[in-house]
């Protein structure tokens, strides 16, 4: 396989998807934009500003599928901790790209 051909690999496997909050910093999220819509965050109501609805982030979607199995088998939350975009398998090509250009 080639040098551009293995990149496009690892690339089409690290590519960002959105995760959406029902408002900034709620500390919960949900796939779609309509689930985070219909949560509503009604439990936090009072407790923090929810008027600019929900907002989305980005996440790696295979770190965050390798990231979500390891932490189910120890039963901890799932925090995003290695895999918000970019992600550090996209930084490091990016990094090299610019390197050698």
């Amino acid at each position: 396989m080639s040098q551009p051909n293995v990149l496009e690999a690892v690339l089409a496997l690290h590519k960002p998807v959105k995760k959406w909050e029902p408002y900034e910093g709620a500390g919960y999220s949900f796939n779609t934009r309509e689930e985070a819509l219909r949560s509503g965050g009604e439990e936090d109501l009072g407790t923090v500003a929810i008027e600019a609805g929900p907002q989305y982030f980005e996440i790696c979607e295979e770190c965050g599928r390798i990231e979500s199995e390891q932490l189910s088998e120890t039963g901890e939350d799932w925090g995003y901790r290695e895999s918000l975009w970019p992600c550090p398998t996209v930084a490091a090509i990016e990094s090299a790209l610019k390197e050698s250009a």
